[in-house]
């Protein structure tokens, strides 16, 4: 069995005490860190003790890590034509590739600079995968998209706002189209599923949040995933990310 987290973690080192939650209590495989907002050689790896760090990180903003109990392979820790920003690490292991992504959040107007950006950002990440070995694959991350009305608390506050539109929407669908099956949503599919919640407003506390962080897996091995689960423990504890966890098993290991 094993066993992965995907978190935004919201700035690794100011969430020391909720990492240090999720390693006791979850002892992951493979954890994949996004938004850790730290320049590699400022990584804190003594949070990590006993793991194998495998950072791209760049100051203050984005950055994604995967945290490994075993040694794997680095496939690339750059989005081809987006080095500018630290949004994508790969390793392998084994057969499968593992894909750790931050995907642009586009701002707050849609069709402005950032949300091109993001839809380019989307159509390259689409190409980069296409190229893989698409037989055993695994994608996870924070997505900024709202694959339905489903994963949205409200869909008439949020309607044509950035995360839920239907270009992004079919950005999504054009990835998973490639074979990959959304883990969380075809395992629970009369559930919400909410992984992010406003800081403000008790969000969290009135469970006003939306469903953006995502596993997708090859349709292929969708047989071989135990469980999904949304780690809502982490997320209320004190100073919280914004995001919970989410935590996939996998049989076969």
């Amino acid at each position: 069995m094993l066993k992965v987290i995907s978190w935004n973690v919201n700035s690794v080192r100011a969430r020391a005490d909720s990492v240090a939650h999720v390693l006791s209590t979850h002892a992951p495989d493979l954890l994949g860190l996004q938004e850790t907002k730290v320049v590699d050689e400022l990584f804190p790896y003594e949070q990590f003790e006993g793991y194998h760090c495998f950072i791209s990180g760049q100051p203050a903003y984005n950055g994604v890590a995967w945290i490994t109990k075993q040694p794997v392979e680095l496939v690339s820790d750059t989005l081809p034509g987006f080095a500018e920003q630290k949004r994508f690490i790969a390793v392998k292991m084994n057969d499968w590739t593992f894909v750790n992504v931050y995907v642009p959040n586009g701002g707050h107007e849609v069709g402005g600079e950032k949300y091109q950006y993001k839809l380019k950002w989307l159509e390259q990440l689409y190409q980069t995968l296409s190229k893989y070995d698409l037989s055993k694959l695994l994608v996870c991350g924070d997505f900024n998209i709202a694959p339905t009305d489903q994963d949205v608390y409200d869909p008439e506050v949020w309607q044509d706002c950035v995360l839920v539109t239907e270009q992004e929407r079919q950005a999504w669908e054009k990835l998973k189209s490639l074979g990959l099956s959304d883990v969380y949503r075809t395992m629970h599919d009369d559930l919400p599923g909410y992984t992010w919640w406003d800081y403000r407003g008790f969000s969290f506390r009135r469970q006003r949040g939306l469903r953006i962080d995502h596993f997708l897996v090859s349709d292929s091995c969708m047989k071989d995933i135990d469980q999904i689960n949304i780690d809502l423990e982490t997320r209320s504890l004190n100073r919280p990310s914004d995001h919970a966890p989410v935590q996939v098993l996998i049989d076969g290991f």
